[in-house]
């Protein structure tokens, strides 16, 4: 089974709409940063 890039990017669209980023990273050090209490 395989995905296509463009079938990722869509699902990915609403995960980086709601912190308003669409980097990664910065996704990242947000989600840890919540999930440690900071």
């Amino acid at each position: 089974m395989s995905v296509s890039e463009h079938t990722v990017r869509d699902h990915l669209k609403p995960v980086f709409a709601k912190p308003a980023t669409n980097d990664r990273r910065v996704l990242l050090a947000r989600a840890r940063a919540r999930a440690l209490g900071t």
